[in-house]
């Protein structure tokens, strides 16, 4: 036996020579069953068997073996083709350097990949371009006839949106369970349930169909905003492989809430996140600091944000900016100017038509803090995309490991710059001349210890965050291996806050002075109303790390436990089962040595 391994071809092939029969008068190329073989072309899901697989399945890649013989007389002694077809197309094809008499050819496991359910036909053509005069012209090909099963994966249970669920957001998170040997799962939602199908190799819905996705998780997030106060439809399958194969699950349907009232920041995950196995907690943590925002805020535009994670560094992101005039700048601040930092913000902002800061007529605007404004258009795409090395950091509140950094703390640090924040001085080095260009709006807000306004990247300056130049609200970081739009956070001993430019492990600051610096620049703050009396808290005492408030004349509602020095928002509680009178305990690291920062509670 001759055999040889054509690597192009990613098949055996080889020949045999067998004992000469009948004499005739020329070559005859036709196709052959060697011995042991189950037939002339074997269709096989293992690439070394000889023997035709029974069950054939849509999830299986398929292999195919073939073999030919020169029945004849005479040798062909030119070189000639064979040809491979899968349903009429073909496949593939081998030049054979001739063939002596009662030698056959063959070629086995060559891969045909995955075939749909239902019949199909595999050919072999032997000396398919006709340069070989053969004895029988009527018998140089043979045709096999299989059959693909397909395999039909048990249906998803639909978790949330619960069914009939009402209020969602116009961007609702779906999950659903897990299926055995799923590889995927194709999610359809409509306006109609009559738009939905019901047989598991249905391709598409109907024309009410608004989203027809894959998702390689068992939950997903629309790049889409739905419509407010409209009923939907949804249903999930689980694909085997690479066939749209499944049981879909039960119908499901819920209602979106009415028209936003305020900010809204639409997610979409990447897939470096949504492949992750800790995909449901980020998602969750990144959606609860996007709440946070959204409560906050009551502009009435949207922010689409990109999630994907990162192998280096702590966060990042990646925002688009849109240059306008200083002039037309302040102008939309006094139109939007709803609290009394802004009040402030605009008594000691000049008008003109340059910056007060280096003198340059323009700004650089974020797109979503230009679109608060009026000065930027609506979009579809994605504003930012923001960076994160969750391998480094604690996922959710309940993950305390005193080695690694917050999520939340972290992807707020970047949603504050991709909504607005910034510098031009960042990326400069210390001692870099003062930047010409356009300043963003952050630097508008920088002044030095003398309340002076300065663009001063010396190491040993020191600057502040201020709407007037003489209330400090954050010191501006000055060391170069951070962002200069950050806060100071060099010396350990600061108290942390999220802005800060070097984030240390184990604390967890929650946006405070932040909001303010966002409320000044351009977006409308909610400002919470103030404390009634019947709802104070006792001073806290520290136990275990916890601090222990007991509340007396609760109402139920919000409350936020703020700094009663600068009313820096620490935590807020959400709910109407507080106890009229008890005990909260609430667990942070907002101590230094035995110290406690005090705090306050309102409605």
């Amino acid at each position: 036996m001759r055999l040889t391994h054509v690597s192009c071809f990613m098949a055996a092939l080889g020949a045999m020579i067998l004992p000469a029969t009948t004499s005739m008068a020329q070559p005859n190329l036709t196709p052959y069953k060697p011995s042991g073989w189950s037939d002339k072309i074997v269709v096989t899901t293992n690439s070394t068997s000889i023997t035709d697989t029974a069950n054939l399945l849509t999830t299986e890649s398929l292999y195919v073996d073939w073999s030919i013989i020169n029945s004849g007389t005479q040798n062909a002694t030119v070189t000639f083709q064979v040809n491979l077809y899968v349903d009429g197309t073909l496949a593939n094809y081998w030049s054979l350097n001739g063939l002596d008499v009662n030698t056959y050819e063959y070629v086995t496991g060559y891969s045909i990949g995955n075939l749909t359910a239902g019949t199909h036909t595999v050919e072999v053509v032997a000396d398919a371009t006709d340069v070989v005069p053969n004895d029988n012209e009527s018998d140089n090909s043979y045709t096999k006839t299989i059959t693909v099963n397909a395999v039909t994966l048990l249906a998803p249970t639909p978790e949330t949106p619960a069914n009939a669920a009402t209020g969602q957001p116009a961007v609702p998170y779906f999950t659903w369970s897990p299926v055995t040997d799923a590889t995927a799962y194709r999610i359809l939602i409509a306006t109609s349930s009559s738009d939905l199908p019901t047989s598991p190799t249905a391709t598409n819905g109907g024309s009410s169909v608004v989203i027809d996705a894959v998702s390689p998780t068992t939950n997903f997030s629309p790049t889409i905003t739905l419509n407010p106060s409209a009923t939907y439809y949804w249903e999930v399958h689980a694909n085997p492989g690479d066939i749209d194969d499944g049981v879909w699950s039960a119908i499901q349907q819920f209602t979106t809430q009415p028209t936003p009232t305020g900010l809204t920041i639409v997610p979409t995950f990447d897939s470096s996140i949504t492949d992750d196995p800790n995909a449901a907690t980020i998602e969750a943590t990144i959606k609860a600091a996007i709440s946070v925002y959204q409560s906050d805020f009551s502009d009435q535009v949207t922010a689409r944000f990109t999630y994907a994670e990162m192998s280096q560094g702590l966060g990042d992101n990646e925002a688009y900016e849109t240059i306008v005039n200083y002039s037309a700048y302040r102008a939309a601040l006094v139109s939007h100017a709803t609290t009394a930092d802004d009040a402030t913000v605009l008594a000691h902002l000049p008008s003109g038509t340059d910056n007060p800061v280096n003198g340059n007529s323009q700004v650089t605007l974020k797109l979503p803090v230009a679109r608060a404004l009026g000065l930027q258009g609506s979009s579809s795409s994605s504003d930012a995309t923001v960076y994160l090395h969750t391998s480094i950091m604690n996922l959710s509140s309940f993950t305390t490991d005193p080695n690694k950094y917050s999520l939340f703390s972290t992807v707020s640090h970047e949603m504050d710059e991709a909504l607005a924040f910034g510098s031009i001085l960042n990326g400069l080095a210390n001692g870099a001349p003062e930047p010409t260009g356009p300043a963003q709006p952050q630097d508008l807000f920088r002044y030095d210890a003398s309340g002076n306004r300065s663009l001063n990247t010396a190491l040993d300056t020191v600057c502040y965050f201020s709407f007037d130049g003489t209330t400090d609200i954050a010191q501006f970081n000055q060391y170069d291996g951070g962002d200069f739009g950050d806060w100071y956070s060099h010396d350990v001993t600061v108290v942390p806050q999220v802005q800060d430019a070097f984030l240390g492990p184990g604390v967890n600051p929650v946006l405070g002075v932040e909001l303010r610096g966002l409320d000044a620049i351009g977006f409308t703050r909610v400002i919470p109303s103030a404390t009634p009396a019947a709802a104070q808290l006792s001073a806290p005492a520290v136990a275990t790390g916890k601090f222990i408030f007991n509340l007396t004349g609760s109402v139920g509602g919000k409350y936020l436990i703020q700094s009663s020095s600068n009313l820096v928002t620490w935590l807020t509680i959400s709910t109407n089962t507080l106890p009229a009178s008890g005990s909260i305990f609430i667990t942070n690291n907002y101590t230094t040595g035995s110290a406690l920062f005090y705090r306050t509670i309102s409605q």
